[in-house]
């Protein structure tokens, strides 16, 4: 497939944490550091494997391992934070499941801008809210500043990083 055309920055997610969120970690975004840090406290979290939609052939079981031992690890390193374990799921519908049975109001992730994960997320957000559960995907705030920043590939992108780290205190 083609690479995707250029687009705007994701919206920023309007949200404030609730009591009843859950986490849902996917393979873009291993680092849930900064929905912790704007207060998201959930109850619950669960883990989407998207790695069957990386080809239209099959992949590899080395891959497939590989990138749910990230997941699973990731999991780990947040496991004091982010409420009871719901598993690995490498498909939308058991998802639903688990946010119905965990008693969830609303799903939190990070943004997958594009692939097999944001694909999943598409479909997870229809099915969640046929349930009356809303899907927030939430960007990263360095990902908002430097996107309007990627309009011709990287060399031109890298000369911008000074500016930006400097913009953002770091």
């Amino acid at each position: 497939a083609p690479p995707p055309a250029p687009g705007p920055a994701p919206a920023p997610a309007a949200w404030a944490p609730g009591p009843r969120d859950g986490l849902l970690l996917h393979e873009d975004d291993l680092a849930p550091g900064f929905l912790f840090a704007a207060g998201l406290r959930p109850v619950a979290q669960a883990r989407l494997q998207a790695t069957g939609g990386r080809s239209p052939l099959a992949v590899s079981e080395m891959v497939r391992d590989f990138a749910g031992g990230a997941l699973d690890d990731a999991a780990m390193r947040c496991r004091d934070r982010a409420g009871t374990d719901g598993g690995r799921f490498d498909a939308v519908a058991p998802l639903v499941d688990w946010a119905v049975s965990a008693g969830l109001d609303r799903v939190v992730t990070p943004h997958a801008p594009v692939g097999p994960a944001a694909a999943a997320l598409d479909r997870l957000q229809q099915d969640l809210s046929a349930q009356g559960i809303a899907l927030v995907r939430v960007p990263r705030p360095y990902d908002l500043r430097a996107w309007p920043l990627a309009t011709h590939g990287f060399f031109r992108f890298r000369k911008s990083i000074p500016d930006l780290l400097a913009a953002m205190g770091l």
